[in-house]
């Protein structure tokens, strides 16, 4: 090959390997999203369990000292 038959195989080559990296970070771009997403809803999820939780701790305790639930 000559000098610039090597250079354009090697521009090409970037060329190609730029693509697969630009791909690759928008994978990485939307899979941080999506689990940004599902981290969001387990904490709306935990602080609902929490509050259930406190919930019946109160209703059990009420109902120990004979009090109305």
């Amino acid at each position: 090959m000559s000098p610039e038959q090597n250079v354009m195989a090697l521009i090409g080559r970037i060329d190609e390997l730029t693509a697969q990296l630009e791909h690759g970070e928008r994978l990485v771009f939307e899979q941080a999203a999506r689990l940004g997403g599902i981290r969001r809803e387990l904490e709306t999820a935990r602080k609902a369990v929490v509050e259930l939780v406190k919930g019946n701790l109160k209703l059990e305790t009420g109902n120990l000292e004979g009090q109305p639930a």
